[in-house]
């Protein structure tokens, strides 16, 4: 019987063995691959390590100062004001006696604020960066901060321009309408701008503590692990 004649063509085209040389060759590739794989993975692990930590430090970073602003904003709104502060309140030109023992009382809202005014700074130079790090949440959180202290500096200026108009009022209209809605106006914003009372009893004070809550909520987690927060996905 006669071998078929495509058996014959296989067995006749048959390729060579491979030679040792070829082998290392494969060793070789398969070598450099592993090589590449392993720096890949390696660069990989240091760029989430290096992200991490540097989640961290801007956590780490926008805690701190939020933690200072606040206290500053505590110690401004202080009610007590000792004589050598009072003092540092310059005379305006022209100023009467009168006038100007009236307005420094309000001043010294402006002259703490000035003390403090860097670290206000310094957060507010942060909140762009955080939003790209973060998102937007966390921008607003930071700014609320400053929306704050510029709610008690508003309100000095407030409680002094209703304080001024009613101690200006003759005698004869002291005890009608526009006084009383003058002085209900300076009470109301003095309230904020400085305040004696127990932080339980100051409605301001938690504004503050709502505050905190809200920068702890957005920023320890990423402070003591690096973590980012999770993309919410938007529901069609």
């Amino acid at each position: 019987m006669s071998t078929p004649k495509f058996v014959f063509l296989m067995e006749s085209q048959q390729l060579p063995p491979a030679t040792g040389i070829e082998w290392a060759d494969w060793a070789n590739v398969a070598a450099a691959i592993i090589v590449a794989y392993a720096a890949l993975s390696g660069l990989n692990t240091w760029r989430r390590e290096h992200r991490a930590k540097r989640t961290m430090e801007v956590a780490e970073q926008v805690l701190a100062t939020s933690y200072e602003c606040l206290d500053a904003i505590d110690t401004i709104r202080h009610g007590w004001m000792p004589a050598q502060e009072v003092e540092q309140v310059a005379r305006l030109a022209g100023e009467s006696d009168d006038d100007y023992r009236h307005r420094r009382y309000f001043e010294v809202t402006y002259l703490r604020y000035s003390e403090h005014a860097e670290k206000f700074g310094k957060l507010m130079a942060q909140r762009f960066r955080v939003e790209v790090l973060f998102g937007t949440e966390h921008r607003q959180a930071m700014e609320q901060v400053q929306r704050l202290v510029n709610r008690v500096k508003d309100a000095a200026q407030a409680a002094f321009t209703a304080s001024d108009r009613h101690r200006r009022l003759p005698d004869s209209v002291r005890q009608q309408a526009k006084a009383d809605e003058l002085w209900a106006a300076f009470e109301h914003h003095d309230s904020v701008m400085m305040t004696l009372k127990p932080k339980e009893e100051d409605p301001f004070y938690a504004e503050l503590a709502a505050a905190r809550i809200d920068l702890e909520r957005l920023f320890k987690r990423a402070a003591a692990d690096g973590s980012l927060p999770k993309k919410v996905k938007k529901v069609p």
